[in-house]
Protein backbone atom coordinates (compact mmCIF):
# COMPACT_ATOMS: atom_id res chain seq x y z
CA UNK A 1 0.00 0.00 0.00
CA UNK A 2 2.43 2.51 1.14
CA UNK A 3 4.29 1.58 -2.44
CA UNK A 4 1.34 2.78 -4.22
CA UNK A 5 0.90 5.47 -2.29
CA UNK A 6 4.76 6.86 -2.87
CA UNK A 7 3.97 6.03 -6.73
CA UNK A 8 1.14 8.47 -6.67
CA UNK A 9 2.95 11.00 -5.10
CA UNK A 10 6.49 10.04 -8.16
CA UNK A 11 3.83 10.69 -10.89
CA UNK A 12 2.46 13.68 -9.62
CA UNK A 13 6.02 14.80 -9.30
CA UNK A 14 6.93 14.11 -13.43
CA UNK A 15 3.74 15.54 -14.16
CA UNK A 16 4.78 18.90 -12.40
CA UNK A 17 8.35 18.63 -13.85
CA UNK A 18 6.90 18.25 -17.43
CA UNK A 19 4.43 21.25 -17.25
CA UNK A 20 7.57 23.13 -15.29
CA UNK A 21 9.42 22.41 -18.80
CA UNK A 22 6.34 23.05 -21.07
CA UNK A 23 6.44 26.86 -20.06
CA UNK A 24 9.85 26.95 -21.99
CA UNK A 25 11.81 28.50 -19.04
CA UNK A 26 8.96 30.86 -17.68
CA UNK A 27 11.30 31.22 -14.35
CA UNK A 28 8.68 33.78 -13.04
CA UNK A 29 5.25 33.11 -13.65
CA UNK A 30 1.92 34.67 -13.14
CA UNK A 31 -1.05 34.21 -10.83
CA UNK A 32 -3.44 32.38 -13.74
CA UNK A 33 -0.38 29.85 -14.20
CA UNK A 34 0.11 29.37 -9.84
CA UNK A 35 -3.24 28.95 -9.96
CA UNK A 36 -3.89 26.21 -12.78
CA UNK A 37 -0.69 24.53 -11.36
CA UNK A 38 -2.48 24.77 -7.77
CA UNK A 39 -5.76 23.20 -9.10
CA UNK A 40 -4.32 20.91 -11.40
CA UNK A 41 -0.95 19.35 -9.99
CA UNK A 42 0.42 21.01 -7.31
CA UNK A 43 -2.97 19.94 -4.56
CA UNK A 44 -3.37 16.47 -5.94
CA UNK A 45 0.42 16.29 -5.56
CA UNK A 46 0.15 18.16 -1.74
CA UNK A 47 -2.56 15.07 -1.13
CA UNK A 48 -0.70 12.35 -2.06
CA UNK A 49 2.36 13.53 -0.10
CA UNK A 50 0.36 14.15 3.01
CA UNK A 51 -1.38 10.68 2.52
CA UNK A 52 2.12 8.87 2.79
CA UNK A 53 3.40 11.33 5.51
CA UNK A 54 2.49 14.79 6.24
CA UNK A 55 5.24 17.53 6.67
CA UNK A 56 6.40 18.38 10.14
CA UNK A 57 9.50 20.25 10.17
CA UNK A 58 10.21 20.12 14.22
CA UNK A 59 10.65 16.03 13.78
CA UNK A 60 14.73 16.36 12.38
CA UNK A 61 14.81 13.79 9.41
CA UNK A 62 12.20 16.36 7.80
CA UNK A 63 13.80 19.93 9.01
CA UNK A 64 17.03 18.05 7.44
CA UNK A 65 15.41 17.74 4.02
CA UNK A 66 15.49 21.84 3.97
CA UNK A 67 19.09 21.69 4.28
CA UNK A 68 21.79 23.30 1.54
CA UNK A 69 21.55 25.18 -1.63
CA UNK A 70 17.86 24.89 -3.91
CA UNK A 71 17.53 26.04 -7.00
CA UNK A 72 14.15 27.97 -7.95
CA UNK A 73 12.51 25.95 -11.15
CA UNK A 74 9.32 28.07 -10.73
CA UNK A 75 8.56 31.26 -8.55
CA UNK A 76 5.09 33.33 -8.75
CA UNK A 77 5.89 36.41 -6.39
CA UNK A 78 2.67 37.06 -4.00
CA UNK A 79 3.46 40.88 -4.27
CA UNK A 80 3.12 40.15 -8.03
CA UNK A 81 5.85 42.75 -8.58
CA UNK A 82 8.23 41.03 -10.79
CA UNK A 83 11.77 41.72 -9.41
CA UNK A 84 13.30 44.02 -12.20
CA UNK A 85 14.82 46.62 -10.11
CA UNK A 86 17.41 46.11 -7.16
CA UNK A 87 14.90 47.98 -4.98
CA UNK A 88 12.77 45.48 -5.43
CA UNK A 89 14.57 42.31 -4.42
CA UNK A 90 15.67 44.36 -1.65
CA UNK A 91 13.33 45.42 0.70
CA UNK A 92 14.24 48.80 -0.89
CA UNK A 93 17.46 49.24 0.89
CA UNK A 94 19.64 48.90 -2.09
CA UNK A 95 18.67 52.10 -4.27
CA UNK A 96 19.92 51.25 -7.60
CA UNK A 97 17.35 51.84 -9.96
CA UNK A 98 18.61 50.20 -13.52
CA UNK A 99 16.61 47.40 -14.71
CA UNK A 100 18.20 44.34 -13.75
CA UNK A 101 16.93 40.56 -14.73
CA UNK A 102 16.99 37.84 -12.46
CA UNK A 103 19.11 35.15 -14.24
CA UNK A 104 18.90 32.66 -11.64
CA UNK A 105 17.38 32.48 -7.48
CA UNK A 106 18.61 30.22 -4.72
CA UNK A 107 18.11 29.43 -1.24
CA UNK A 108 20.06 27.87 1.08
CA UNK A 109 19.20 27.13 4.54
CA UNK A 110 21.05 25.58 7.34
CA UNK A 111 19.28 23.81 10.44
CA UNK A 112 22.11 24.22 12.83
CA UNK A 113 22.18 28.09 12.51
CA UNK A 114 18.64 28.82 11.61
CA UNK A 115 20.02 30.33 8.73
CA UNK A 116 17.32 31.45 5.81
CA UNK A 117 19.41 32.97 2.82
CA UNK A 118 18.39 34.12 -0.84
CA UNK A 119 20.89 34.17 -3.29
CA UNK A 120 19.76 35.92 -6.47
CA UNK A 121 22.33 35.89 -9.39
CA UNK A 122 21.08 39.01 -11.12
CA UNK A 123 22.53 41.22 -14.49
CA UNK A 124 22.05 44.70 -15.25
CA UNK A 125 20.51 45.71 -18.44
CA UNK A 126 22.05 49.55 -18.04
CA UNK A 127 23.05 50.13 -21.98
CA UNK A 128 25.58 53.18 -21.32
CA UNK A 129 28.07 50.71 -19.55
CA UNK A 130 29.52 46.69 -19.65
CA UNK A 131 26.52 44.41 -19.01
CA UNK A 132 27.33 43.11 -15.10
CA UNK A 133 26.54 40.31 -13.13
CA UNK A 134 26.19 40.31 -8.96
CA UNK A 135 25.09 38.08 -6.21
CA UNK A 136 22.19 39.84 -4.31
CA UNK A 137 21.97 37.16 -1.16
CA UNK A 138 19.56 38.56 1.59
CA UNK A 139 20.43 37.15 4.94
CA UNK A 140 17.64 35.68 7.20
CA UNK A 141 17.10 33.74 10.24
CA UNK A 142 14.11 31.23 10.50
CA UNK A 143 11.89 29.86 13.37
CA UNK A 144 9.77 26.72 12.61
CA UNK A 145 5.95 27.39 13.20
CA UNK A 146 2.54 26.54 12.04
CA UNK A 147 1.07 27.28 9.53
CA UNK A 148 -1.67 29.64 8.37
CA UNK A 149 -4.44 27.42 7.19
CA UNK A 150 -5.35 29.76 4.03
CA UNK A 151 -8.37 29.16 1.58
CA UNK A 152 -7.03 27.52 -1.50
CA UNK A 153 -6.84 30.51 -4.05
CA UNK A 154 -6.56 33.24 -1.37
CA UNK A 155 -4.48 35.33 -2.29
CA UNK A 156 -4.83 38.14 1.04
CA UNK A 157 -1.78 39.22 2.50
CA UNK A 158 -2.46 37.87 6.36
CA UNK A 159 -0.47 41.10 8.11
CA UNK A 160 -3.17 43.51 5.94
CA UNK A 161 -6.52 41.39 7.15
CA UNK A 162 -8.99 42.60 9.84
CA UNK A 163 -8.77 39.50 11.74
CA UNK A 164 -8.22 38.99 15.59
CA UNK A 165 -5.21 37.36 17.14
CA UNK A 166 -8.25 34.85 18.34
CA UNK A 167 -9.39 33.95 14.83
CA UNK A 168 -5.60 33.93 13.42
CA UNK A 169 -4.66 30.99 16.11
CA UNK A 170 -8.42 29.14 14.96
CA UNK A 171 -6.57 28.99 11.33
CA UNK A 172 -3.23 27.42 12.26
CA UNK A 173 -2.31 24.58 10.93
CA UNK A 174 0.66 21.84 11.51
CA UNK A 175 4.11 22.83 11.68
CA UNK A 176 5.38 22.84 8.10
CA UNK A 177 5.94 27.56 8.45
CA UNK A 178 8.99 28.79 8.37
CA UNK A 179 8.62 33.00 10.08
CA UNK A 180 12.08 34.27 8.64
CA UNK A 181 13.70 37.91 10.12
CA UNK A 182 15.65 38.97 7.00
CA UNK A 183 18.20 41.52 8.34
CA UNK A 184 21.02 42.05 5.83
CA UNK A 185 21.22 42.84 2.10
CA UNK A 186 24.47 42.34 0.30
CA UNK A 187 25.31 43.14 -3.30
CA UNK A 188 28.25 41.01 -4.15
CA UNK A 189 29.99 40.89 -7.86
CA UNK A 190 30.67 37.84 -9.21
CA UNK A 191 34.14 38.88 -10.63
CA UNK A 192 35.81 41.24 -7.82
CA UNK A 193 37.19 44.27 -9.01
CA UNK A 194 40.46 45.11 -9.27
CA UNK A 195 40.42 48.51 -9.04
CA UNK A 196 38.46 51.90 -8.07
CA UNK A 197 37.43 52.50 -11.57
CA UNK A 198 36.47 48.89 -12.41
CA UNK A 199 34.51 49.30 -8.45
CA UNK A 200 32.86 52.53 -10.63
CA UNK A 201 32.11 50.62 -13.65
CA UNK A 202 30.28 47.70 -11.24
CA UNK A 203 28.19 50.22 -9.10
CA UNK A 204 27.16 52.52 -12.42
CA UNK A 205 26.03 49.23 -14.00
CA UNK A 206 23.55 48.66 -11.27
CA UNK A 207 23.03 52.36 -10.85
CA UNK A 208 24.24 52.81 -7.43
CA UNK A 209 26.18 55.74 -6.39
CA UNK A 210 29.71 56.22 -6.05
CA UNK A 211 29.41 56.20 -1.73
CA UNK A 212 26.39 53.83 -1.76
CA UNK A 213 26.66 50.72 0.67
CA UNK A 214 26.49 47.43 -1.07
CA UNK A 215 25.77 45.93 2.44
CA UNK A 216 22.80 46.82 4.14
CA UNK A 217 21.54 46.05 7.45
CA UNK A 218 17.43 45.93 7.85
CA UNK A 219 16.19 47.98 10.66
CA UNK A 220 13.86 46.34 11.47
CA UNK A 221 14.29 43.21 10.12
CA UNK A 222 11.81 42.25 7.46
CA UNK A 223 9.91 39.65 8.43
CA UNK A 224 8.40 36.93 5.81
CA UNK A 225 6.10 33.45 6.40
CA UNK A 226 7.08 30.66 3.96
CA UNK A 227 5.49 26.88 4.30
CA UNK A 228 7.16 23.91 2.72
CA UNK A 229 3.89 22.11 1.60
CA UNK A 230 5.62 19.85 -0.32
CA UNK A 231 9.31 18.51 0.37
CA UNK A 232 11.58 15.05 -0.64
CA UNK A 233 15.15 14.75 -1.11
CA UNK A 234 14.50 16.33 -4.74
CA UNK A 235 11.91 18.58 -4.81
CA UNK A 236 10.24 21.62 -3.00
CA UNK A 237 6.89 23.05 -2.89
CA UNK A 238 6.98 26.59 -0.76
CA UNK A 239 3.70 28.98 -0.18
CA UNK A 240 4.25 32.31 0.38
CA UNK A 241 1.95 33.61 3.11
CA UNK A 242 0.90 36.24 0.50
CA UNK A 243 0.12 34.18 -2.33
CA UNK A 244 3.17 33.30 -3.64
CA UNK A 245 4.46 29.80 -4.82
CA UNK A 246 7.67 28.53 -5.41
CA UNK A 247 9.32 25.42 -6.95
CA UNK A 248 12.66 24.30 -6.24
CA UNK A 249 14.75 21.31 -7.39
Amino acid sequence: MNNDKEGTVQHWKSILMNKIEELSGTVIGSKEISQELKVEILNPLIEARNKCVQIDLRQEDHLDLLRGQWTTVYAQYGSGVIPTKLRYISFGSLKGDTNISLVESNQEIEPEEKSYNNVLIVESSATDTTSKKAYCIIYGRYVVEQTIDIKQGDDEDDDDSDETNEEKERRTGPYQGLNVSFYRVELRPMVTPENDEEWMVFRKAFGLKEDEPLSVDLHPSKKQQTDAVFLDVDTRVMYGLSGGVYVMK
